[in-house]
């Protein structure tokens, strides 16, 4: 006998709010942290290789193999908790690496933390645009008549001059233009809800912290 879902209706919005909160800001956060974990990691390799003749540029070499295993190890950290097997378990992510200075050209495990914050940041540049364009925008236009009440009232016409609107719609007011706004605002919205868990799986895969048998 198969034991009833007992979870309340009013509980699971609650968590897709949150879900869809922590979704948001992952994307947002995502672009910024990965221009940061690219500079930084290409920035002490090649200040290394370049000071390796002076011996001080294998300390420098070392810090930054560490330094871009600590910065993988944190944005793995976060798209784990978005990732979730379909059992609802959380994907697993690799803790930091003790990087050893007389192995650093002989492990090939610390060249897989640089290998990722190279890739991601064209990722992260894709995330940013979904996020932006899709659910921070659609989420906006939802509010359209909101916008044209308020512009209306401090005398400034929103659809003046709209040659479109007023060939397809002739029978209509500039208010009701104003509807079309939200329905391409659920739209976006829609297509951005779709979106997100696709290119947050992005960097999972990226990382190899999913699996074939994870779902978001």
């Amino acid at each position: 006998m198969v034991a009833a879902d007992t979870t309340a209706p009013s509980s699971r919005v609650p968590d897709f709010i949150r879900l869809f909160g922590s979704r948001t800001a992952y994307l947002l956060v995502s672009m910024p942290l990965a221009i940061f974990s690219f500079v930084v990691t290409v920035t002490l390799l090649a200040l290394g290789i370049g000071l390796m003749p002076l011996g001080i540029g294998f300390f420098i070499y070392w810090f930054g193999l560490a330094a871009a295993d600590r910065l993988y190890v944190f944005d793995q950290w976060m798209v784990a908790q978005l990732v979730r097997y379909r059992d609802g378990s959380h994907v697993d992510f690799q803790s930091p690496q003790r990087i050893a200075l007389r192995r650093i050209f002989l492990e090939k495990s610390y060249y897989r933390p640089v290998l990722y914050n190279l890739v991601k940041l064209p990722i992260s540049i894709l995330q940013f645009v979904v996020v932006v364009t899709f659910v921070i925008c659609g989420f906006a236009m939802l509010f359209t008549p909101l916008v044209y009440v308020i512009l209306d009232r401090f005398g400034i016409p929103m659809y003046e001059g709209d040659i479109v609107m007023t060939v397809l719609f002739p029978n209509l007011t500039p208010y009701q233009y104003s509807f079309f706004g939200t329905a391409l605002g659920v739209v976006f919205l829609v297509i951005g809800l779709s979106l997100m868990p696709k290119v947050i799986r992005l960097a999972a895969v990226a990382g190899r912290a999913g699996s074939s048998t994870a779902s978001i």
